[in-house]
């Protein structure tokens, strides 16, 4: 790795010349870790910020925040919108980005940002925010618990188990399957229930739950899958939401050096640089498209 002084003052200049193509170039060239150690020797070498000078540089909107997030802390990012995201309101599609679309580690590190940061269990809050009411919510409590556990059945066995678990709408079943299972498990599962149903784990969704449950199953499936799947997925939503920037921002700071995946899992939506550019003003679709790695 360049010597992370360099890397700063590569930064320094992009910020000054206000190029935010620059900037996100300088990003996507380094992990989130690398990122926070450039940070470090940005502030050190020049006394300020690096995100602080972003925002200082930039004209406002959704690309200075995702220029911003990816030189800041991602737990302390993630938590903030999260936080944001109940508050009363319970921004469902901010849940998938920022909860579901998080490893484990990433996910105990918010956590732990999250009660420094605002004195309460993270979990706690969600869930006396959300309530317990609806399948999907208790989905989400399963999921960010953590707690997975190998089930003792072959690949075929654990299909059969789950067909009839939807078949009979057994929603306990579900959800403690969805939230607990290893994600190294599921993907043999996932080809038995093919195999056995004639149908796919998504398709078989569909057939018991819409909207909000529908669509957490649907992004717990992908995530379990692989990470860099469920990114694809969400930006496929991104994109077709008339260019929803909100939800870039969201998918890209927090995890785009973790899922550049992405844009091969995308290829059965279309091809990804084309629809960023079709989506997105000409502003943020060369931001979006150099941090992603397409054309």
């Amino acid at each position: 790795m360049t010597k992370v002084t360099d890397v700063a003052a590569e930064l320094r200049s992009a910020i000054e010349k206000k190029d935010e193509v620059q900037i996100a170039f300088v990003a996507s060239e380094y992990s989130a870790d690398s990122r926070q150690r450039i940070a470090q020797a940005y502030r050190e070498a020049y006394g300020r910020e690096a995100c602080d000078d972003i925002k200082k540089a930039l004209k406002g909107g959704s690309e200075e925040d995702l220029l911003m997030d990816l030189w800041r802390d991602r737990h302390v990012v993630r938590a903030e919108i999260i936080r944001e995201a109940l508050r009363g309101r319970n921004d469902v599609m901010a849940f998938f980005d920022t909860i579901i679309l998080c490893g484990p580690e990433d996910w105990h590190e918010t956590c732990r940002e999250y009660s420094r940061m605002y004195k309460k269990p993270l979990i706690d809050d969600f869930m006396d925010d959300v309530g317990r009411k609806e399948t999907w919510a208790l989905l989400m409590e399963k999921w960010m618990a953590c707690s997975r556990y190998s089930r003792p059945g072959t690949p075929e066995s654990e299909a059969m188990h789950l067909d009839n678990a939807i078949s009979s709408r057994d929603h306990n079943y579900l959800v403690e399957f969805f939230g607990t299972i290893p994600p190294a498990e599921y993907r043999p599962i996932a080809e038995a229930f093919r195999a056995k149903a004639g149908k796919s784990i998504e398709q078989a969704f569909a057939t018991i739950y819409t909207k909000n449950d529908y669509y957490t199953f649907y992004c717990c499936h992908f995530a379990l899958l692989g990470l860099h799947r469920l990114a694809a997925y969400l930006i496929n939503c991104a994109v077709s939401d008339k260019g929803d920037e909100k939800r870039m921002r969201r998918i890209t700071g927090l995890m785009v050096d973790q899922c550049l995946g992405a844009k091969h899992a995308y290829k059965i939506y279309g091809d990804m640089g084309s629809d960023i550019m079709n989506a997105f003003d000409k502003r943020m679709a060369p931001i979006l498209r150099t941090l992603w790695r397409v054309r």
